[in-house]
């Protein structure tokens, strides 16, 4: 297995050569997601990955994580990223539909793809701030201040909706819940960009995925075909959980305490940075 390291320098190398060829472009029907993580992106693979005419990919080689700081300086990265590297891996698959419920996909690949014209379909996958914010410091992913939130969180120096001021007098939770509300607010606006250029996008809540209808509705919308064996698999997957990096023998998580002070002084540290009169805290 490739570490990180590895994995990003193989990247720069593949974006470097690339730029003296012709880019294979793909043909499948393109689905992407914008979420955070710890809301369910698994799942949401697992269930579209047993479909007999997709594709379904959580966090599949080539990935978004491994340059997700350096788009962040350079944001034209993301577009080389695209072109010469996840665009023409994804042409070899042999499947019509491609899903990758990445959630790192809307934290500086969105622009680029957009940009590319690339002819995709977007997921809106949504769940309660407060559960991703508590999920995310259970697992020890705190933006900019651990191993995993840098690896594939924000740091608030990246904010695009909602900074912070003094992010370092918050707590982790705080951190996390913040982080919750950035990728809330990039939903909305990314969601409305893509609408604006004519491109189909759906939402769905994770909570409801286990609910009979739910995922085939999801399906409908993205007009992706549906066969008696894709139904058979739905029942038997839609219940399953995926992804809760558990240890064997781990200590019982603590919740922090307050949640509702911390929450309420979280808030009242953000700072909007753009006009959209959506955002509200």
């Amino acid at each position: 297995m490739k570490s990180h390291h590895l994995r990003r320098a193989s990247y720069l190398l593949r974006i470097a050569a690339g730029r003296f060829g012709r880019p294979e472009v793909p043909r499948q029907h393109l689905v992407f997601t914008l979420t955070d993580g710890r809301s369910g992106s698994g799942r949401l693979a697992h269930l579209f990955d047993g479909l007999e005419a997709v594709t379904g990919a959580h966090e599949p080689e080539p990935r978004f994580d491994a340059l997700l700081r350096d788009v962040q300086r350079r944001p034209g990265l993301a577009r080389d990223f695209l072109r010469f590297v996840k665009l023409p891996a994804i042409a070899t698959l042999d499947k019509p539909v491609y899903v990758e419920t990445s959630h790192v996909f809307g934290k500086g690949f969105f622009d680029a793809a957009l940009d590319l014209g690339l002819p995709m379909s977007l997921i809106v996958l949504r769940r309660d701030l407060r559960k991703i914010a508590l999920s995310l410091l259970r697992i020890g992913a705190v933006p900019g201040r651990t191993r995993l939130g840098e690896r594939f969180l924000l740091r608030p120096e990246d904010a695009l909706c909602i900074g912070l001021s003094e992010p370092a007098r918050l707590s982790d939770y705080q951190l996390c819940y913040w982080h919750a509300h950035e990728m809330q607010a990039r939903q909305e606006l990314y969601a409305a960009r893509a609408r604006a250029a004519g491109l189909r996008v759906v939402e769905v809540e994770n909570d409801a995925l286990g609910e009979p209808g739910v995922f085939e509705t999801l399906l409908a919308e993205l007009d992706i075909p549906v066969s008696d064996a894709d139904r058979a698999w739905i029942e038997t997957a839609r219940d399953v959980r995926v992804n809760e990096k558990r240890a064997p023998g781990e200590a019982p998580f603590r919740e922090p305490e307050r949640l509702d002070e911390q929450e309420e002084q979280a808030r009242r540290a953000f700072v909007p940075m753009t006009p959209d009169p959506a955002l509200s805290f």
